[in-house]
């Protein structure tokens, strides 16, 4: 849809002892006395047929003076434009459309609008005006000159509504409270108007684009000096009089009833304003509109301050969804070349998107360090597990630092909790040296077992991703080459971590997937480099801070490696993100599962003699173990080598501490990570992983019992 928009036309004549010119209208004849409506309809059409437009919309102020002669100038305007293009004219009256003279009753003082507008809709006046037989013998009848047009085949409704339905000269009683006027009448719509046109409305759902025409404005906004007794440089802060008085009430009536674009006038400046409507008992989704002010189409040069020219808007109208659209709002401007008239683009030009806006918004949480953005977040998702989609969070400092009020199990999350965490996603890190060169990268992580499915160094360093049996399928395009072709200008990406045998499994349909980092891309910006990070889903609570650490080292390998550059900004997006108030599920390397050989001989024999010492380090090891074996922990390393070791031990003396059932205990607990470990089906992986722990918890018990 494309619509125009006009506004102040001023056809009419002024007094010529009072002003320069007696035209009201900038467009007149060789002695600039005379309105020549023709030339605007000339420029309109022009521009009517270039944009094969659907509907152009006057926002008030047609007349100047609002007699009878100022609508024989508008007359000859709407002839000459629909003589030259048939495009449907929606029009609202203004201020200047009130007849002042004197002996004229108050409900007549726009009667000779009410005349131009039944010539300008002829057969159509009575269905779209249908409020005014309400008002017929009222003397508040001016408030209903509202007008609803209806365009189906174009999914469009205008309403046009009379702001100047109040105003009076001075001294005259008012319409509505019959009280003599001592000071200028407030401007406002009429809400019984409001209420009639609600009952008649068919429901908002139906998705058409709704558009609210007034010639007062909604919204505040700044005017330039009109007088040469203000200050320039300080100038006087007064009320504004002209204001809607009732625009508060207004805009949850927009909302309430789908319109989400307003058309004004009257201040002879163009101005622009997009907002969201929201307040307490509304649906958690707001409702976006679009306010547009049009400067003057029309009015004589005095008539504009600062130099502000001719100028009207062009929309142009898309919808999005029901009840969403986008607007692109073009603001022309009418010059004079020569002995013609051209229009020339001027500004603003922008695009918006307005009406109900998306219940799920992309959630964009953008600080300036770790702390503010985890914060910032955690405010938002703390009180549930609820899912996010479309989250969005930047850094721009690509230092670590620790929020304290993270928690992990009840506990203040500390740097060994990240640490610990990052080293299992990346075995192959050195914590002294960092990555070192490719080839011990790659002989590191060919020597560890396949203990977790979301390891990343195995993806990142070009080792193969492997399904749980059977050879390699694929090579993953590795960190150090995907470095070292970062150009100046553009971004390096390659995908990081998708393993099709774990992610697009058959059970994935039916379960949550698990969280999965997907790509790393590196942006050049002058001597910064950045780093954007891809997940499928990720954890917040915990495994944010854990991801942060990781991509601050990826950042400061990349950065080392190319030499001119510096540590950037660093983003997170994924497609879905959930904080998880009780248990995040931490994947951590158990320092069980780190113990040499001889140093689990030492303990275990020590055990056996009931060293009280040795039974409390082997409980605490075994406690965290139980503790940190989860789905996203499942190594049989420790409790395998305990049972190995603890049945030597057994076999080879008459009595001791260790018994049959401990040795049975440790094994079977081991057996059944392995057994989580390779199966493919969720259900069977978490009964094997409740059988592990529920088997060390008996251990437990029996150390108990030793000490």
């Amino acid at each position: 849809m494309r619509i125009l928009h006009v506004s102040d036309l001023h056809f009419g004549k002024r007094d010529a002892t009072k002003y320069p010119t007696e035209s009201a209208h900038y467009f007149a004849d060789a002695t600039h006395r005379v309105p020549v409506p023709e030339k605007l309809a000339e420029i309109l059409a022009k521009e009517a047929k270039l944009r094969s437009l659907d509907a152009i919309v006057a926002s008030g102020d047609i007349g100047w003076s609002g007699c009878a002669e100022d609508y024989g100038f508008a007359v000859k305007f709407v002839s000459a434009l629909r003589e030259r293009v048939d495009v449907p004219l929606v029009v609202c009256p203004g201020n200047h459309d009130v007849d002042f003279s004197r002996g004229i009753e108050s409900a007549a003082r726009q009667d000779a609008f009410l005349d131009f507008l039944r010539s300008v809709h002829n057969d159509q006046f009575d269905t779209v005006h249908a409020l005014l037989k309400l008002g017929t013998t009222s003397d508040r009848r001016r408030h209903y000159i509202s007008g609803l047009h209806r365009f189906p085949d174009k999914n469009l409704t205008i309403l046009t509504v009379n702001s100047a339905a109040g105003i009076e000269p001075p001294g005259d009683k008012c319409g509505m409270c019959r009280q003599e006027r001592r000071e200028r009448a407030p401007i406002l719509v009429d809400p019984q108007v409001l209420q009639e046109w609600e009952s008649r409305l068919p429901p908002s759902t139906e998705g058409d684009l709704r558009i609210l025409v007034v010639h007062h404005h909604l919204f505040p906004f700044a005017e330039p000096i009109w007088t040469n007794n203000d200050d320039p440089i300080h100038p006087p802060d007064r009320a504004d009089p002209t204001i809607l008085a009732n625009s508060a009430r207004l805009q949850p009536w927009l909302a309430r009833n789908g319109f989400s674009l307003v058309l004004h006038g009257h201040k002879h400046q163009t101005h622009a304003r997009h907002d969201v409507l929201m307040r307490r008992g509304d649906p958690e989704r707001g409702w976006e509109i679009l306010v547009l002010g049009a400067g003057s189409t029309g009015v004589a040069q005095d008539q504009r301050a600062g130099g502000e020219p001719l100028n009207y808007y062009v929309l142009e109208c898309h919808r999005l969804r029901r009840r969403a659209f986008s607007i692109g709002v073009e603001s022309k401007t009418i010059a004079r070349a020569d002995v013609s008239y051209t229009t020339i683009p001027d500004k603003p030009k922008f695009v918006r998107e307005i009406g109900e806006q998306l219940s799920r918004q992309p959630a964009v949480y953008h600080a300036e360090n770790m702390a503010d953005c985890y914060r910032a977040f955690r405010s938002v998702l703390k009180d549930g597990d609820e899912v996010t989609t479309n989250f969005i969070s930047i850094v721009e400092e690509s230092k670590f630092e620790l929020p304290n009020d993270a928690l992990l199990f009840g506990d203040p999350v500390t740097l060994a909790d990240i640490t610990n965490s990052f080293e299992t996603l990346h075995p192959e890190y050195d914590p002294q040296r960092g990555w070192t060169s490719g080839e011990e990268v790659k002989r590191i992580l060919s020597d560890l077992p396949h203990r977790y499915s979301f390891q990343h160094g195995a993806r990142l360093f070009s080792y193969p991703v492997a399904p749980p049996s059977g050879p390699p399928v694929k090579w993953i395009e590795p960190l150090e080459r995907a470095i070292s072709s970062v150009p100046g200008h553009t971004s390096r990406a390659f995908v990081g971590l998708y393993n099709p045998f774990i992610d697009a499994h058959p059970e994935s349909a039916i379960r949550s997937p698990p969280p999965c980092l997907t790509s790393i891309q590196f942006v050049p910006e002058s001597r910064q480099l950045h780093l954007v990070a891809t997940f499928r889903k990720l954890e917040l609570s915990f495994w944010w801070l854990v991801n942060m650490y990781e991509m601050i080292k990826i950042l400061e390998h990349a950065v080392s490696a190319q030499k001119n550059k510096i540590a950037g900004r660093i983003t997170f997006f994924s497609t879905l993100a959930e904080w998880h108030k009780d248990n995040p599920q931490p994947a951590f390397s158990a320092r069980l599962d780190k113990q040499t050989t001889p140093e689990m001989v030492r303990l275990l024999l020590a055990v056996d003699r009931a060293s009280q010492h040795e039974i409390q380090a082997l409980r605490i090891l075994l406690a965290e173990k139980q503790k940190y074996t989860n789905e996203n922990n499942i190594d049989e390393r420790g409790l395998h080598q305990l049972s190995v070791i603890s049945d030597g031990i057994l076999r080879s003396r008459d009595n001791g501490s260790l018994t049959h059932t401990t040795v049975a205990n440790l094994a079977a607990a081991a057996t059944h990570l392995i057994e989580a470990r390779k199966t493919e089906h969720l259900a069977e992986t978490r009964a094997n992983i409740k059988g592990a722990r529920e088997k060390i918890q008996l251990v437990l018990t029996e150390l108990d019992r030793f000490s």
